[in-house]
């Protein structure tokens, strides 16, 4: 997996059954973006030169993207029609 697979893959995390059916999704995604964030780019600063502050703009632009994405309900198509994640690495389901 390149580095900025794994990036983004932390970045858009992966939410609990739980916490999924207590609460809207997009609250959760507003709720917990500093952490997907810091997620990111811990990861990025340990695998790259890049700094954090370069990246500030990026997760806000996939931010949007991401919750408008599931406001649309465009998630849970995109996903219908991608295989299973049969690696060893977390599989990131929002739906």
């Amino acid at each position: 997996m390149s580095i900025s697979t794994e990036a983004v893959r932390l970045f858009i995390g992966s939410i609990p059954d739980k916490k999924r059916k207590q609460y809207d999704l997009c609250t959760i995604l507003e709720a917990n973006f500093p952490i997907r964030v810091s997620a990111a780019e811990h990861y990025l600063m340990h695998e790259t030169p890049v700094k954090a502050e370069q990246l500030s703009r990026l997760w806000t632009f996939l931010q949007r993207i991401l919750v408008a994405m599931v406001s649309n309900r465009e998630i849970e198509e995109c996903s219908m029609l991608l295989p299973a994640d049969t690696s060893n690495h977390r599989q990131v389901v929002i739906s």
